[in-house]
């Protein structure tokens, strides 16, 4: 296992910033992910990690060693790659072991690390075939498998699942997650996908143009957003966003919309205060957390569109020249309207000018 720490790193390429005075500490063992779209800086950071980059300041510690000056081959790090690159000339058991012959390690531990490795993949039998034989879920798990057989301090995954179906992305998101916690390894895992960051990670780090926007246990990261791009990012479908201002009316506090209309606690009125730097502020609230068609929904709404999902319904409406969905119990998509209310002791309120968080 390994402690990695990031001190403000970051890394130029010419003019444009790819990452941007990065701070971070990884505790051993612990399953990491990098998370954000595309052009983050989450693949630029791995590659530090990795040594593939250099970093044109800043420091990276792996077990309390200077890692900047260690060559990539030294730093007892296994990477897994989206391409899975693998052999093509040579069967299962050869790219699984290459690395260890390259090593000159004694046959005997070869065949007996390959051996256990295949047997934690599942892929015994595939040993005596070529990667064009192999359906890319097979593939996926020799790349792991030559990767395991290192035994490494550290495992960097960069986006090992995207080449694959969806249904056999989940199937190899559940295996990954079961094999990490028997290995008891520390993993580095980038990924644009934020249902792979969710149930994969003890701790996501979401990242936008180069710079950390939120560090947090997956629950916590994604019940209390830092600001409105986290909010939009994690979760599917998306929070809805509508626009709003603070309003006060005989000593009470209000949030207010077009057809809309929330009364403030004064604890939820304080935190406001703190952030909000003008009356000007937004709502966020994730679909599931608008109900429909419930005894406590005080609202009335055209339906614009019903998407059937199979064990429930996304449904389309507007509250004022907002569009907003809400998922719900299946519903006939003949409905042409709906009665709706707001959970609201989920509600997020942001800063409409900085999208920082109230609460």
């Amino acid at each position: 296992m390994a402690k990695i720490v990031f001190e403000n790193v970051t890394k130029k390429f010419g003019k444009v910033i790819a990452v941007d005075d990065f701070n971070l500490t990884i505790d051993d063992g612990e399953f990491l992910s990098l998370v954000g779209p595309s052009g983050c800086g989450k693949s630029t950071t791995l590659n530090l990690l990795a040594g593939l980059e250099d970093a044109t300041n800043g420091i990276i510690y792996i077990d309390g060693e200077v890692a900047n000056i260690i060559p990539p081959g030294e730093r007892d790090i296994a990477m897994v790659f989206q391409s899975y690159a693998l052999y093509p000339h040579m069967d299962v058991f050869n790219n699984i072991s290459f690395g260890l012959m390259a090593r000159k390690v004694e046959k005997a531990e070869i065949d007996k690390k390959v051996k256990e490795a295949a047997r934690i993949l599942e892929i015994e039998d595939l040993m005596k075939r070529k990667p064009r034989e192999l359906s890319g879920g097979q593939r996926q798990r020799v790349a792991l498998g030559r990767a395991l057989v290192r035994d490494p301090k550290v495992f960097l995954l960069d986006e090992p699942l995207s080449n694959l179906d969806a249904k056999l992305r989940i199937q190899m998101r559940a295996e990954l997650r079961l094999l990490f916690k028997r290995l008891k390894r520390t993993v580095v895992y980038v990924t644009h996908d934020q249902a792979e960051a969710l149930t994969l990670s003890d701790r996501l780090v979401i990242m936008k143009d180069g710079q950390i926007q939120q560090i947090g246990k997956p629950d916590e990261v994604y019940d209390f957003p830092a600001n409105v791009f986290v909010a939009g990012f994690l979760g599917s479908p998306a929070m809805n966003f509508i626009k709003s201002r603070l309003d006060v009316e005989g000593g009470r506090s209000f949030i207010k919309a077009p057809g809309l209309k929330i009364e403030l606690t004064n604890n939820q009125r304080s935190k406001i205060d703190k952030v909000a730097s003008s009356e000007e502020l937004t709502i966020g609230i994730r679909p599931e957390d608008i109900l429909v068609n419930r005894n406590e929904c005080d609202m009335s709404c055209g339906i614009e569109l019903i998407e059937n999902m199979g064990s429930g319904s996304i449904v389309y409406f507007n509250i004022g020249d907002e569009r907003v969905l809400a998922t719900t119990e299946r519903i006939h998509t003949n409905e042409k309207e709906c009665a709706i209310g707001f959970n609201l002791e989920k509600i997020h309120v942001f800063d409409k000018k900085t999208e920082v968080a109230a609460f």
